[in-house]
């Protein structure tokens, strides 16, 4: 569809790369990564754009064509409304939100192929750097052996080296964001300016190519494999020849840009964690698919083990792993017991493959995705959810049909079937409805994948009652299925958590429910001040007394969110207390116009 030269999004596309072709890409390529850094990392946001991440790196493709452009000057918001344009081109192709019948059968098709379009093209979803890093672990660990005969490095030397550049490339975005932010800058050089809050701020051109980062820049020995490392994941100039936005992006596994091999530069340092972790699983399963298949299929199994365990670990439950029901011949993955409650867990790591654009074809191979993942797991969810609720007496039983343990369900009252993907499918995992077979009656299972079951459980571990939490979102999430748009877990989660009143209201009425994208925002904003994971980066840093921090401790009070438990014990040992956060509340909300009360805070926070 794209081909067609009439087509409009060819149209925008070919525009587009037509302009970036005439501009000086020494100049360029450094300002956007720059102003992408900005907007992610400091309280300025330049940027006006729908999709900042994935559309920054659709324009710095684009730059990356073997174009030779010289132009110093550029029409800034020729390129951000081009870069709208395109992207909302691709999201009126099957317009979501004209919708005559959500139960027409051409819509629901519509819906399902724009969802996983779109949310594999265009959605940066919320992924935290310490979830990548322990899914490179326990992935590829135990083969090791192999990773190094085929690439000379190993897995802590793909750590190491992720880090050594992370913090490199970090360290020089401080140092020219400072010269940028206190305006010691040469206003005589080319450049543009920006609009911020505290008025109009230079920024030369000359100025943002500082946040480059040379090999000798990086605190790393090993210059052998630093340059292995290098190869394996910069993009240069000449990688790319495609113009269009919903295509594969080159920089997508090699997120680290040099325009000269000498200078490199690191736009979205989550994305070169992401791209090792695909890189070891194609070398890996270009030896044997089926091995790593299986490691996988074991991380993801005894990374949810290890999550339920971690979330019901106060209260008294029974967790039951790769078991077998009634001496049926089918393993199943986790069963969890607690109290009236019964969690049925099955874990599926079959890949997110990219979607076709074609209506028919795509849909057909969206469909046969999904039944080999998604609806599999529901097979083996439903055949233990009919036994606890057909029998009075379940057997528990080890693959040679030895009995574990009998188990009476008489006691339990609520089940919920739980489906664990490694990878993230959008709209068709956020709406059941859209593909599921099940019978009418039966209620949907929760499909989630593993990374927002963390952040999930993280979240509502924090609550009082982490238990009743769960459950109230598990009976109440079921009910949105068949009408639902949403292409992320996290902005469900969030407005459940956020706006919970409403989210009854809304999960109790049969209107359609659209999510808002800047939900899980909310969960970027509880990471920024200590999240609680097992081995979290940066905890150094997340305590300073700032704005953000005192708005989220308020945040988190009302909400009656209890700081993790790795949280408090974090500053315990580091004599870490919350005074002044509770002292600036206090004063906030005791005297909000108080010009007094705002200068004795703004000494506080210095």
């Amino acid at each position: 569809m794209e081909k067609n030269d009439s087509n409009p999004i060819t149209v925008k596309s070919q525009e587009l790369y037509n302009y970036v072709s005439t501009l000086d890409k020494s100049k360029f390529v450094p300002l956007f990564i720059f102003l992408l850094k900005a907007d992610r990392e400091t309280s300025n946001h330049f940027l006006r754009l729908t999709s900042k991440v994935q559309q920054i790196f659709y324009l710095l493709k684009l730059f990356l064509g073997n174009t030779k452009g010289i132009n110093s000057d550029i029409d800034f918001p020729k390129v951000e409304d081009l870069l709208e344009e395109i992207e909302q081109g691709y999201k009126s192709r099957y317009d979501i939100t004209q919708i005559e019948s959500y139960y027409d059968e051409s819509y629901r098709k519509s819906l399902a192929i724009s969802g996983s379009f779109l949310n594999y093209f265009t959605n940066s979803t919320l992924v935290y750097t310490e979830q990548i890093l322990d899914r490179i672990k326990g992935t590829f660990t135990n083969q090791e052996t192999l990773i190094i005969k085929e690439t000379g490095l190993s897995i802590n030397d793909y750590i190491d080296l992720y880090f050594a550049i992370k913090i490199t490339a970090k360290n020089k975005f401080i140092e020219t964001h400072e010269k940028f932010s206190s305006q010691h800058v040469n206003k005589s050089k080319d450049g543009i300016t920006c609009w911020s809050e505290s008025g109009n701020l230079f920024l030369p051109y000359s100025l943002t190519q500082e946040i480059s980062f040379q090999r000798n820049d990086i605190n790393y020995n090993v210059k052998e494999k630093l340059s292995k490392f290098l190869t394996y994941f910069s993009s240069k100039i000449g990688d790319t020849n495609n113009i269009h936005y919903c295509t594969q992006n080159p920089l997508w596994s090699k997120p680290i840009i040099t325009l000269d091999n000498y200078n490199f530069y690191l736009p979205f340092d989550p994305q070169l964690a992401i791209a090792i972790y695909y890189f070891l699983l194609t070398v890996c399963e270009s030896k044997n698919i089926n091995i790593a298949s299986k490691s996988r299929s074991n991380y993801l199994e005894t990374k949810s083990q290890k999550l339920f365990d971690s979330y019901f670990r106060d209260t008294k439950y029974k967790r039951y792993s790769n078991y077998y029901i009634n001496k049926n011949d089918n393993e199943k993955d986790l069963l969890i017991l607690s109290g009236d409650l019964a969690l049925i867990v099955e874990c599926k790591s079959n890949k997110y493959k990219e979607p076709l654009g074609d209506f028919e074809p795509a849909f057909d191979k969206i469909k046969r995705d999904f039944k080999m993942s998604i609806q599999d797991g529901y097979r083996q969810c439903k055949e233990v959810e009919d036994a606890i609720w057909d029998k009075d007496i379940i057997e528990i039983t080890d693959k040679n049909k030895n009995i574990i343990e009998s188990i009476s369900t008489k006691k339990v009252s609520k089940v919920y079937s739980i489906i664990i993907t490694q990878e993230r499918f959008g709209q068709i995992q956020c709406d059941l409805g859209l593909l599921l077979d099940k019978n009418e009656s039966d209620l949907y299972p929760w499909c989630v994948s593993i990374d927002d079951l963390e952040t999930i459980l993280l979240t509502f571990s924090r609550k009082e009652n982490k238990k009743g939490t769960l459950e109230q979102y598990l009976f109440q999430r079921e009910k949105l299925h068949e009408r639902v748009i949403c292409f992320d877990e996290l902005d469900i989660a969030g407005y459940y958590i956020l706006q919970y009143q409403q989210f009854l209201k809304i999960c109790n009425s049969d209107r359609l429910f659209v999510t808002s994208p800047d939900m899980c925002e909310f969960f970027d904003t509880l990471y920024r001040s200590g999240f609680g994971f097992e081995n979290e980066l940066d905890l150094e840093h997340k305590f300073i007394v700032s704005v953000p921090n005192i708005m989220t401790y308020a945040l988190c009070k009302k909400l009656k969110l209890k700081n993790p438990q790795k949280i408090k014990d974090y500053k315990i040992a580091n004599k870490i207390d919350d005074k002044i956060l509770r002292k600036i509340e206090e004063l906030i909300l005791k005297y909000p116009n108080d010009k007094t009360i705002k200068e004795q805070i703004a000494l506080l926070l210095k």
